[in-house]
C-alpha cells in the first residue's frame, strides 16, 4: 500500500501539468471573475461607512 507521501509525489506533476492547461486556467478566472463580483456587489453594500 502507497503511503500518502508516495502518492503526493506521483500526484503533484499531474496536477502541475493540468493547472497549467488553458482550460483550466480559463475555468479558474471565471471562478475569480464571478467571486470578485458577487462580493461587490453584496459584500460592499453590507459595509457600513
Amino acid at each position: 500500500m502507497e503511503s500518502s507521501v508516495d502518492l503526493l509525489r506521483g500526484i503533484s506533476p499531474q496536477l502541475e501539468q493540468r493547472a497549467q492547461s488553458p482550460a483550466y486556467r480559463q475555468l479558474a478566472a471565471d471562478a475569480g471573475r464571478k467571486t470578485v463580483a458577487d462580493f461587490v456587489r453584496t459584500g460592499c453594500s453590507n459595509r457600513s461607512t
